[in-house]
């Protein structure tokens, strides 16, 4: 997983010089995207648990870290409705912001949870669900009254 996190730093700072130079690259955008939505899957459905099996008392830290994945979710959204729309306005500013809340969040992830949480899941082999979405992103279910 911190290899996964190297990589997103290396292809968001590719994607930043692209958009320096004056072009969004959409597909190193979509596969940045695509990296980053299995990543949080990952993590939500697999490494959080474990972590809170092994220390409860790291839930408010998983919740901020679960805000945070929101937060990213939304610009990822936000970029990529830029794109279908061909009107890229704001997408530099959106993909720079993803870029900052990975700073502080991978190292938060990688100091507190990773090392509580275990072995690292096999990343390759998750596959994000059509329709799932990060947990802090979820409507709750209705109740019936």
């Amino acid at each position: 997983m911190v290899r996964d996190h190297e990589e997103a730093n290396r292809l968001l700072r590719d994607l930043l010089r692209a958009i320096d130079g004056g072009e969004i690259d959409i597909d190193l955008f979509e596969r940045i995207s695509v990296g980053l939505r299995r990543h949080i899957y990952a993590e939500e459905e697999d490494m959080f648990p474990r972590a809170l099996q092994a220390r409860p008392d790291l839930s408010a830290k998983v919740s901020g870290l679960e805000m945070e994945h929101a937060s990213i979710w939304m610009l990822l959204d936000r970029v990529e409705g830029e794109i279908r729309r061909n009107e890229v306005v704001k997408a530099p500013k959106y993909v720079q912001e993803i870029y900052d809340i990975l700073q502080a969040h991978n190292v938060q992830e990688e100091k507190d949870v990773y090392p509580v949480a275990g072995t690292d899941p096999p990343l390759a082999s998750f596959r994000v669900p059509d329709g799932w979405v990060c947990r802090k992103l979820r409507r709750p279910a209705s109740t019936g009254h």
